[in-house]
């Protein structure tokens, strides 16, 4: 796949956004099967950059990521 996109795994997790070839790559939001939400940069199919994670609940918290791990908080 390559431009924009949707890709459903069978456990209900879900990714919306863009590829690179098959690789989640610029802005995409990434679906937990509990209703969690990651919404945001990806690089080489890992969160990378500014993002933003959504509670089940709605809270919404923005923080930095690099590699596909949090690094910090931004408020």
């Amino acid at each position: 796949m390559h431009g924009k996109g949707n890709f459903i795994w069978p456990d209900g997790r879900r990714y919306e956004g863009e590829y690179s070839y098959g690789i989640k790559e610029g802005y995409g939001e990434f679906y937990w099967s509990d209703g969690r939400c990651y919404r945001g940069n990806w690089k080489n199919g890992k969160q990378d950059g500014k993002g933003m994670i959504v509670s089940v609940e709605g809270r919404e918290r923005t923080g930095m990521w690099n590699n596909g791990r949090k690094t910090r908080w931004l408020d």
